[in-house]
């Protein structure tokens, strides 16, 4: 009698095909000396334990491992915030010293000033489409993608601007034309709200539906960092072209 035992399908195949095929080694050595029947379907319900409990354990180490190289890279992004925001810090200290030197500030200096990103958010949203894609990690660039259209996917509530957790899905699975899975969501969710500082939180309706709600102020920003940014780059490409 040969037995044999169906493979377990998922990302980490590979090793759950090798301990199914130890087992159906096993099972057809059995067969060969003449085992019972009932041994061998033992062996075989065993063999099945053994195969699904190995790819459960396969999958929680796959998670565990994205889950790491997303706080690594969140950790990356806070950092690289941090110091940009020092940098500017320093720069407005030096130009204070500056004017109390008895320079007088150009009327360049306010304006400019209400185009720099506050927060990581607004930095992540001010990168190039191919800085975004060699240096964010899939969720962060759905997190950017979000806040680059925060202003088209909420609504007006008291505290800001909101949107719902199902709201994030339905705008996602339309953008990249797949199923988005929930803790995908969850974790675009955790990315706006910590690289958006004090001005982007997570709350929850009264059906218990988590929502991300943005200040009314990181909203103009972003809204105004993208239109300063859209200007850039079509003067550079009016350049480009004169010089062609």
């Amino acid at each position: 009698m040969s037995v044999s035992i169906s493979g377990s399908q998922n990302s980490n195949g590979s090793t759950v095909d090798s301990v199914n095929n130890f087992v159906q080694a096993v099972v057809d050595g059995f067969n060969q000396v003449g085992a019972s029947e009932e041994v061998v379907d033992e062996i075989e319900q065993k063999g099945e334990q053994l195969t699904e409990e190995v790819g459960q354990l396969a999958d929680q180490i796959e998670s565990n491992a994205e889950t790491v190289e997303d706080e690594k890279d969140r950790r990356s992004a806070e950092i690289e915030g941090c110091h940009n925001r020092l940098s500017r810090l320093d720069d407005k200290i030096q130009q204070k010293e500056v004017d109390s030197d008895g320079a007088t500030p150009t009327p360049d200096t306010e304006t400019t000033s209400t185009h720099e990103p506050v927060t990581s958010l607004e930095e992540v949203v001010t990168l190039s489409e191919t800085i975004a894609e060699d240096s964010l990690t899939s969720n962060q660039q759905r997190s950017r993608f979000i806040a680059k259209n925060v202003e088209d996917y909420t609504r007006s509530v008291p505290a800001g601007r909101a949107i719902k957790s199902s709201e994030i899905r339905r705008v996602l699975s339309a953008s990249e034309d797949s199923s988005i899975h929930t803790e995908t969501v969850s974790r675009t969710m955790s990315f706006l709200d910590r690289l958006g500082d004090d001005d982007v939180s997570i709350k929850e309706t009264q059906s218990n539906e988590k929502v991300v709600v943005f200040t009314d102020e990181i909203v103009d920003r972003i809204v105004s960092l993208r239109s300063t940014n859209h200007d850039v780059v079509a003067d550079t490409h009016q350049e480009a072209a004169s010089t062609s």
